[in-house]
Order: structure tokens, then C-alpha cells, then sequence
């Protein structure tokens, strides 16, 4: 009985990690405000947000607030992430060598992505083994890129 219990996927949701702008974080702070009770749970109930996020937008309203002031268009507070160190030529450059390799059913891997990257771009050979594996890595997960590989292959194909 315990077993049907502990696995039961209603016990374990998995939770989901969400990323607020800074508009439906200062939208929460005022419904606090504006909330005779000032009741924490109920409002963060409303928007659909953790009390304990609530409660930790509160101790940062100030720098939420200017932020607001300081910001020219809506966007997330933490930034759009790092900008990306391949110069954007060599980006279409490679995008288009991968498209190309594709068309023509062929395999593309991240050796054969640096080795293009090189031969358009020598300033790369400076940088260690490491760094340049990462910047492809991320290179092919934003432009979403991903390695195929077969991953079954029948035993017998039918007879004709």
C-alpha cells in the first residue's frame, strides 16, 4: 500500500521554474499594497506565484523600482544572458555550412563546426581547447542544433 502511495504522480509534481519581468513583479508588490489585509498568501494566490518569491520581491522593491525607472523598454531584470563571442559573419558562415552539410544528408559534429570556424576565423587558435568546445556547445544550443545519431536499427528489413 505504501508503494501506490510514494508513486503516485500526484504526490510528486515537478515544479516548474518560471522567470518574472519586472512589470508582473511590480504588479504583485501594488496588489499588496492595494489589499486591505495585506494579506501575502491570498495575493500571491491570485497571481499565481510562490509567497516566498513575494516576500523576497518586497525586500528588493527598491531596486525593482529603479530598475523601472531606469529601463527604456519591458524586459527581464537579470538581462538577456552573455552575448554570444562569435562574430556575426562567422555565425551565418557556420549556420550555412551546417545547412548545407544537412541538405546533402551528411553528418555534422562540433570537431567539424571548429574546424570550419578556424578556417573562417584564425584568431580562435589562441583560445584553450576548453573554452572553444563551450563557445560551441552554446553556439549550437541557441541556434538549436543538435548531434543525430540512429538510435535503433531494425534486425531484418521485410522482404520484398
Amino acid at each position: 500500500m505504501s508503494t501506490l502511495i510514494l508513486s503516485s504522480p500526484e504526490r510528486f509534481q515537478a515544479s516548474h521554474r518560471r522567470s518574472y519581468t519586472l512589470t508582473e513583479k511590480l504588479n504583485v508588490l501594488e496588489a499588496i499594497s492595494n489589499n486591505e489585509d495585506n494579506n501575502v498568501s491570498s495575493v500571491a494566490r491570485q497571481h499565481d506565484v510562490s509567497r516566498t518569491l513575494v516576500y523576497k520581491w518586497q525586500d528588493q522593491k527598491d531596486s525593482l523600482l529603479l530598475a523601472n525607472e531606469q529601463r527604456t523598454n519591458p524586459r527581464r531584470v537579470s538581462g538577456g544572458g552573455r552575448p554570444s563571442t562569435i562574430l556575426d559573419d562567422v555565425k551565418k558562415h557556420l549556420l550555412s555550412f551546417v545547412d548545407e552539410r544537412r541538405s546533402k544528408s551528411l553528418s555534422v559534429t562540433p570537431r567539424m563546426i571548429y574546424h570550419e570556424w578556424l578556417r573562417v576565423d584564425e584568431t580562435i587558435q589562441s583560445l584553450s581547447e576548453h573554452c572553444v568546445r563551450q563557445r560551441i556547445y552554446r553556439f549550437m544550443r541557441r541556434n538549436s542544433l543538435v548531434l543525430r545519431r540512429t538510435t535503433h536499427q531494425a534486425q531484418r528489413s521485410r522482404p520484398p
